[in-house]
């Protein structure tokens, strides 16, 4: 039963990657982006991980309260 998910969602995340359309640069453009945001985050967490993680919980906070999560 598992596996027939698991085979599923392959399938489908298959046909979501054939039937994507755009160019290369946006497709480096978007993971060098990603790999920017990441590194930021690490850094900011190895230099000051008190701080990070505050602004964190209160970015949290004010996402859930406005969105009503």
């Amino acid at each position: 039963m598992i596996m027939a998910g698991v085979k599923k969602i392959g399938r489908l995340g298959l046909k979501l990657i054939r039937d994507e359309r755009g160019s290369f640069d946006q497709l480096v453009w978007a993971i060098g982006a990603a790999v920017v945001v990441v590194a930021i985050i690490l850094v900011l967490r190895a230099v000051a991980p008190d701080t990070v993680s505050n602004l964190w919980s209160a970015a949290t906070s004010w996402i859930r309260s406005s969105f009503g999560f």
